[in-house]
């Protein structure tokens, strides 16, 4: 038995269905092309700085000022650009700017007697401390002596402990020990953390938990 023959699809008057949105999405598109176009002829990208030492010289040695005078928003603008300025690469720079963001990323302030982060808000804390690892980062590949690897590694470890992130804090110190065996000072430091979260009863805040860790790793 052979199937009938399908009757061929009847068009409504008019011809074929309309589709309005389709034609709004093509104008769309062909707008933002032409605004995309428009926009990248009309501001190209910007020049790359032009290194030079005397102006990076300068701006770290205005960021240094800005630190012993505890203004260290202004500082980290300095340290920026004195590492945007630089020839080449130094971790130094790149371990003050750390240490720097991550100085405001727990800096506080007083307001109507009461003491209170300076930031404004989480989100900037967070985002100095973002900024603090990875210069941190940087210059832990750039470094290229012992003790700046363990001055490196103890200042973030010290960041972490103010971040309450002990156990990063116990990592780091570790490493900074082993790295510049020579600092005793390193190794006590980590023996004390190590005792801290070995032994965390008892202790009501972080200063006195230090101050008995200290005593026990002598």
């Amino acid at each position: 038995m052979t199937r009938p023959a399908k009757r061929p699809r009847r068009l409504p008057p008019g011809g074929p269905p309309r589709r309005p949105w389709l034609v709004a999405l093509l104008i769309s598109l062909s707008f933002a092309g032409a605004l995309a176009v428009w926009w990248f002829t009309t501001h190209p990208a910007p020049k790359p700085i032009a290194k030079d030492l005397e102006r990076s010289k300068l701006a770290a040695s205005q960021a240094n000022q800005f630190v012993t005078q505890k203004r260290f928003r202004e500082a980290q603008a300095a340290y920026r650009e004195a590492v945007a300025y630089a020839p080449s690469e130094f971790w130094q720079l790149h371990f003050v700017l750390a240490a720097t963001a991550a100085q405001i990323s727990v800096e506080n302030t007083t307001r109507a007697g009461i003491s209170q982060p300076y930031s404004r808000s989480s989100v900037e804390r967070v985002a100095a401390m973002r900024e603090a690892l990875a210069e941190f980062e940087v210059a832990t590949q750039l470094v290229d002596t012992p003790q700046g690897l363990a001055k490196i590694y103890s200042t973030r470890a010290e960041t972490y402990i103010t971040w309450g992130q002990m156990w990063d804090a116990l990592g780091y110190m570790d490493a900074a020990s082993r790295a510049d065996t020579s600092d005793a000072k390193l190794a006590q430091r980590a023996a004390e953390l190590r005792y801290l979260m070995s032994h965390p009863e008892g202790a009501k805040t972080l200063e006195a938990s230090m101050q008995a860790a200290k005593a026990a790793a002598r």
